[in-house]
């Protein structure tokens, strides 16, 4: 053994070209872990189809926690406590296209607080936006109620302002503007030791005036706590949760009809083993939903129960949501088209994840349930708007509000053509159509795309799979067509249409109608000055028009008109037989068939023979001549037009070559592959330093030195 390895390190220091193949591999060895760390790339997909990519939407500055969000419209306010080294800050973030885009926080006031602020807030018609919160007091060691207003969509806002309401404490407020532009406030308060909830309302959002407590708490209830409230025009609905005299929790209702004037009695909507807490409510119709939680199987589950008839009787045996055997908490509801979209948050992984199911109304069934969240130190705490087309979540991270919304559409890919530029017209036989796939979050899964006469007809049937980026098209007919395409993802969601112009003259233009208001056609007529008109059909094609007077023989025309008649003046014409000759000219510079008008001038008709004869074979001549044959024949061009396509304006024209030939490669392993000899490569090169070898060199030596010398000892 002691042999051998002797032979090899003497074949090492003999043999350059080993040592360079030795220093490669060597090379390859160390730098392939790094290489693969820098350039790996694996594809970003979302789960489930039908969300787009988590965002965060508090400010980086703070701990963010407690977010509560409002919408009018397409306009969005969140609002949430934030924490750091000034102390509690309410800030808000707003969006004013449904949530695509959402603006940076921006504080709304500072609130010198030691307990959580639990921030709330409404969206009036008229852009008015109000935010409320609590507040620990020291001058009076209670809780009390804080708001300010803003009367320009959140630009600016007014002075913290705190409520007096006359209560030995007021706490978590909850918000809502009615279609009257009244602000309504609900609110827990505290009086002679029990908790019950209270309404107040401010028709100016600024001066309030209370009422009672809207729950009159017996014997067997001694508390109401947690309300969800839903308006819907006049009509109030809250679902509340209550503690009974055994301790244990149940689900209460009440309604008012009048704006919250007066309100119905509590009526119990639960009675189970367990707990039943933390309801949500939302209506659909004269139906009402409510999802809650609930331990009767010892963990917390998600159940729902409905009421048929707005709130009078409710369905004695509720409806399982959530489906795992991990605690489940804080749900939330909301109606999105025909859909209850139902949210929560469980245990299944550490630190919590947030899960949606939907509902169909229609067929009253469940849809499977899918995690939404993707944020890995744990959410909790979600909350849900839906819009007109989109529903918009948000939850607590791990000190940070995120959000993401439905992905409820799909971008359009952008088209062009080599062949058919727009605004040109083309001669060539085909259509060469290409397009660039949109970016979608739940990936493209497909196109679908047909050619009509139609400028505004929108398809519906996939035809082209997601990686076909181009389609030529052979079955054309003159004029102006379009090419129809869309996008369709994968959560279904088409794009828009793309409606993209070809302006096609394949065959040459027929032959244009002539006539004469002077001269009928073969007969003699002694006018020297003939006027002439002519008619076509499909004129988005003609540029213009050519025509021709000559004597005895038809003549090819040589002049250029816009116009659609002509009359000759001048001197006039000699007594003889004539012809008039027109033809069309369309806007690719393409000449059509010729047209010709015979006609006399004079007083009789040339009644010889031979002239006939001369005639006859003078236009058989001429119409072999410039006879035109139809597609795919490209008369009149020598070679078909060169066009150049640039890379779109946004993108350098060395990320769209490198794109090119990078998306060559047949997989992610010879690109790595062409990394890594790249940097083995480089980093030999390096290696062959004159200062660098010597001790290299050097180091190899004292080795060789040290073994030939342990050989020799032993």
């Amino acid at each position: 053994m002691a042999r051998l390895l002797s032979y090899l390190m003497n074949f090492y220091f003999r043999r350059s070209c080993l040592r360079k193949a030795a220093w490669s591999v060597i090379g390859l060895v160390l730098f392939a872990p790094v290489a693969a760390l820098v350039f790996q790339n694996s594809r970003v997909s979302t789960y489930p189809v039908g969300w787009e990519r988590s965002f965060q939407l508090s400010s980086f500055n703070v701990v963010a926690r407690n977010a509560a969000a409002a919408s009018q419209d397409n306009f969005i306010a969140v609002v949430y406590e934030g924490i750091s080294g000034k102390g509690r800050e309410i800030y808000a973030s707003f969006s004013f296209n449904a949530g695509a885009s959402v603006l940076p926080s921006l504080k709304v006031a500072d609130a010198s607080s030691k307990t959580e602020l639990n921030p709330h807030v409404a969206i009036a018609r008229s852009g008015a936006v109000s935010v409320m919160w609590q507040g620990y007091v020291d001058g009076e060691s209670a809780t009390r109620i804080f708001y300010s207003t803003s009367k320009d969509f959140g630009a600016t806002w007014t002075a913290p302002r705190k409520l007096i309401l006359g209560k030995q404490t007021e706490m978590l407020p909850r918000i809502y503007y009615d279609d009257r532009n009244v602000l309504h406030l609900f609110y827990h308060g505290s009086v002679d030791g029990n908790i019950n909830l209270f309404h107040a309302e401010s028709p100016d959002g600024v001066d309030f005036t209370t009422t009672g407590s809207l729950i009159r708490l017996s014997g067997s209830v001694r508390g109401a706590f947690f309300p969800s409230i839903c308006l819907s025009g006049e009509d109030f609905h809250i679902v509340w949760q209550g503690k009974e005299e055994d301790f244990s929790d149940e689900l209460f209702f009440i309604k008012s009809s009048n704006y919250g004037r007066s309100w119905s009695s509590k009526k119990r909507i639960t009675g189970s083993a367990g707990n039943n807490e933390v309801p949500a409510v939302a209506k659909y119709g004269n139906v009402l939903y409510v999802v809650y939680q609930n331990n009767d199987e010892k963990n917390w589950a998600i159940k729902m129960i409905r009421s048929n008839d707005r709130g009078r009787t409710w369905e004695a045996v509720p409806l399982k949501v959530s489906t795992t055997v991990a605690n489940c908490y804080s749900p939330a509801v909301g109606i999105f088209g025909t859909d209850l979209l139902i949210v929560w948050y469980d245990t299944r992984a550490a630190g919590g994840t947030i899960y949606s199911r939907k509902y169909s109304i229609k067929d009253d069934a469940f849809m499977p349930e899918v995690p939404v969240s993707d944020t890995p130190q744990g959410s909790k705490n979600p909350a849900i708007l839906v819009l007109s087309n989109r529903s918009f979540l948000f939850w607590e991270g791990k000190n940070v509000i995120m959000a993401k919304q439905t992905d409820v559409s799909a971008e359009p890919p952008r088209v062009y053509s080599d062949t058919n530029p727009e605004g040109r017209w083309s001669r060539l036989p085909y259509v060469m159509m290409r397009w660039y796939p949109p970016a979608d979050e739940s990936g493209i899964a497909g196109y679908a795309a047909i050619m009509n006469d139609q400028p505004d007809f929108n398809p519906t049937v996939v035809n082209l799979k997601p990686e076909v980026t181009r389609q030529r098209i052979t079955d054309l007919s003159d004029g102006v067509s379009y090419f129809h395409i869309r996008a369709v993802d994968n959560a279904g969601n088409y794009s828009r249409t793309i409606h993209y112009k070809l302006q096609l003259a394949i065959n040459p233009m027929p032959e244009p109608s002539i006539a004469s208001a002077t001269h009928e056609q073969g007969k003699p007529n002694r006018s020297p000055a003939p006027s002439f008109t002519w008619s076509l059909g499909g004129m988005e094609r003609v540029k213009g028009f050519v025509y021709g007077l000559s004597r005895d023989t038809i003549r090819m025309p040589d002049h250029f008109t816009t116009d659609m008649n002509v009359q000759l003046k001048g001197k006039g014409l000699e007594d003889g037989n004539y012809f008039f000759s027109v033809a069309a000219v369309d806007k690719s510079n393409q000449p059509g068939r010729v047209s010709t008008y015979a006609f006399i001038v004079g007083g009789r008709e040339n009644a010889d023979p031979d002239y006939y004869k001369k005639v006859a074979k003078e236009e058989r001549k001429f119409e072999r001549r410039y006879a035109f044959a139809p597609a795919p024949v490209r008369a009149g061009i020598a070679r078909p037009p060169k066009v150049t396509i640039n890379p779109p304006a946004e993108r350098s024209p060395y990320v769209y070559y490198t794109e090119r030939i990078m998306g060559k490669l047949s997989s992610r392993l010879g690109f790595m592959s062409v990394a890594f000899f790249g940097l083995a490569i480089a980093a030999t090169t390096l290696g062959y330093g004159k200062r660098i070898r010597f001790y290299v060199y050097l180091f190899l030596f004292k080795i060789s030195v040290a073994y030939r010398l342990f050989l020799k000892k032993n």
